[in-house]
């Protein structure tokens, strides 16, 4: 074992005096003393002081980048709807995507409108292969896979390894109690792992304003601080449980493997098995199935208003005189334009009513299917710990289901002020077809249609969103912890 390798004269005189008078602090030396001279401490420092602020440092830059092509998008957005040659909004990059992509990355950065068809654009990594393939290392995964499994690391031995060594037997012997020792090995592990974190995170911090970062704007300090604290109570969630496994077996060899088998299914496999699981048991349909079913819906309805306006058209073609096969949207007939509202309108209110419709049923089904996911992956801390992370980044699932509903009413605005004041006619006969649009006489749009408006959640909001999953794991650190005092109370040292 390596601690046996290790220990110096100094940690024998510390051992010593801890079963002397039953210290706590003197435990909590020995435990820190321990840990400070194993080469865990060792790959901890070298871990949190490269990957946090390098990290942070990469992150930030391509957060530059996004909010440049940002304020780009919205200068052509600008021209296009003074010249009301297209609609489109974009949505602007969250700053917290520095510490948790989450979707922003997956999100599509902005949608341009049409009538009856609202087209999303490529997300932010689109062109990225290299992140698109194997992802980005942020604040988030530091945390949730690395530091989860440096804290067993730290763990899988402090009951099982010390028992192996002897010392557990020669402090129980001399009468220190039993919670003592758990609480000094609980303390100093988890002073060893939070105190390097927490450099390694200031140092971070202290990079990203030196860099321009808004640290300090719009309240981000204090969302990036409950980030910090969420973290530590993770750490310490994975670090009791590497206590458990530890007074549940009697080689620390044999928990370390438990311990890699845990880590496996918390934090690669339960987060990425839970949608899988939920669209098994309420499945959606793609949004690629729910275009093409709108697509031919309103290709069906166009249909039968085109042969409902046939003989309108076909008699004011006759009326005006004009050659076989010469159809014409007569503009400066109001009696012309009044039969045609009258005839495509309740077509046209079809239309929107069952596009409406599709999108609800739609979303109502996503929704559902999300939350089963939801609740499926809160049977593992790293999820739960992820959804912490994502809702105060503003990168979570909350701000997907905000971005989309925006867009739509987005959408129902330029309906009802753009597109509602438009025609679209198709009318067919014998293998021809005359098509026809436009903007209906006397219904003139608006010279500059609304702007798209998109707003983060206030820290409000996003506390109220993530506190059940906060509160959830406090309660997972708990258990954990009263687990392992029930299981060192019966573990035989022998």
């Amino acid at each position: 074992m390596v601690k046996a390798d290790i220990r110096s004269p100094e940690l024998n005189q510390t051992l010593r005096v801890a079963i002397g008078p039953a210290s706590f602090l003197t435990l909590l030396q020995k435990e820190i003393l321990d840990l400070v001279l194993s080469i865990r401490f060792l790959v901890l420092l070298m871990l949190c002081a490269l990957l946090i602020p390098l990290s942070l440092y990469v992150n930030s830059q391509t957060y530059e980048r996004w909010l440049a092509d940002y304020n780009e998008q919205l200068k052509i957005e600008s021209t296009l709807r003074s010249s009301r040659s297209g609609w489109s909004g974009t949505r602007p990059p969250s700053p917290l995507a520095v510490f948790a992509n989450g979707v922003e990355t997956s999100l599509p950065k902005g949608f341009s409108i049409q009538p009856n068809q609202i087209q999303m654009d490529k997300p932010r990594s689109y062109g990225d292969p290299i992140y698109e393939i194997f992802g980005r290392i942020d604040f988030l995964f530091v945390v949730q896979a690395v530091l989860s499994l440096i804290a067993f690391l730290f763990a899988f031995d402090s009951i099982s390894g010390e028992k192996e060594m002897g010392t557990l037997r020669l402090c129980l012997a001399n009468a220190v109690p039993r919670y003592k020792i758990l609480l000094g090995k609980f303390a100093g592990g988890m002073l060893i792992l939070v105190v390097p974190f927490l450099i390694a995170t200031g140092i971070g911090l202290i990079v990203l304003t030196a860099t321009g970062y808004p640290l300090f704007d719009h309240n981000l300090w204090t969302k990036v601080l409950l980030m910090v604290v969420a973290s530590i109570v993770y750490i310490s969630t994975f670090y009791v449980l590497g206590m458990v496994i530890s007074s549940l077996t009697h080689q620390s060899k044999t928990t370390l493997i438990v311990l890699m088998l845990i880590w496996v299914v918390f934090v690669l496999a339960v987060p990425r098995l839970s949608i899988i699981v939920a669209g098994m048991i309420r499945p959606v349909e793609s949004d690629a199935v729910i275009a093409l079913r709108k697509k031919l819906l309103v290709e069906h309805i166009q249909q039968e208003k085109g042969r409902a306006l046939k003989d309108l058209y076909f008699a004011k073609a006759r009326q005006k005189g004009l050659a076989e096969g010469a159809l014409t949207f007569d503009a400066n007939d109001p009696e012309f334009v009044r039969r045609r509202n009258e005839i495509a309108k309740p077509f046209e209110a079809r239309m929107r009513d069952e596009l409406a419709k599709i999108d609800e049923d739609h979303q109502r089904k996503k929704q559902r299917q999300l939350h089963l996911a939801r609740n499926i992956a809160r049977i593992s801390p790293a999820s739960v710990f992820a959804y912490v992370m994502t809702d105060m980044a503003d990168t979570g699932e909350t701000v997907k289901v905000r971005f989309f509903d925006a867009v739509r009413r987005h959408y129902a605005r330029m309906d009802r002020l753009v597109f509602s004041r438009m025609y679209q006619d198709l009318i067919t006969d014998e293998g021809h077809s005359w098509g026809f649009g436009g903007t209906l006489p006397g219904e003139e749009p608006p010279e500059k249609p609304p702007r798209f408006a998109f707003r983060f959640p206030e820290i409000s909001e996003s506390l109220a969103h993530s506190l059940p999953d906060v509160a959830l794991l406090v309660i997972y650190a708990l258990l954990f912890f009263i687990v392992a005092h029930v299981a060192f109370i019966g573990y035989d040292v022998r």
